[in-house]
């Protein structure tokens, strides 16, 4: 075989294939699922990015960042603090639609 996927090897090949296919079945996902169902999808992705950054960050350069942890730790007290807005003594015209 010749040509760019002639040099690939197997493992590489199916590694491809499999880029491929979850591309795609993430493209047509929201066109198949429901509201529900893509929220909880985009959930997941937040973690996965907030998984792979850190695996870069303390993993392949053993660099140890307080930030991730930080960052997404004032962001779900926030979010909770929002959401109840009469346990923390909030006018309730600041809550969060849900």
């Amino acid at each position: 075989m010749s040509g760019r996927l002639g040099s690939l090897t197997e493992s590489r090949r199916r590694l491809l294939g499999v880029g491929v296919v979850a591309v795609l079945v993430l493209a047509i996902m929201p066109f198949v699922t429901t509201t529900y169902v893509q929220e909880i999808l985009m959930t997941g992705m937040v973690f996965v990015i907030l998984g792979v950054s850190w695996n870069l960050l303390a993993g392949y350069a053993g660099q140890i960042s307080l930030g991730h942890a930080a960052f997404f730790g004032i962001g779900a007290y926030v979010t909770a603090w929002l959401t109840t807005p009469s346990g923390a003594g909030l006018p309730t015209a600041i809550t969060m639609p849900g």
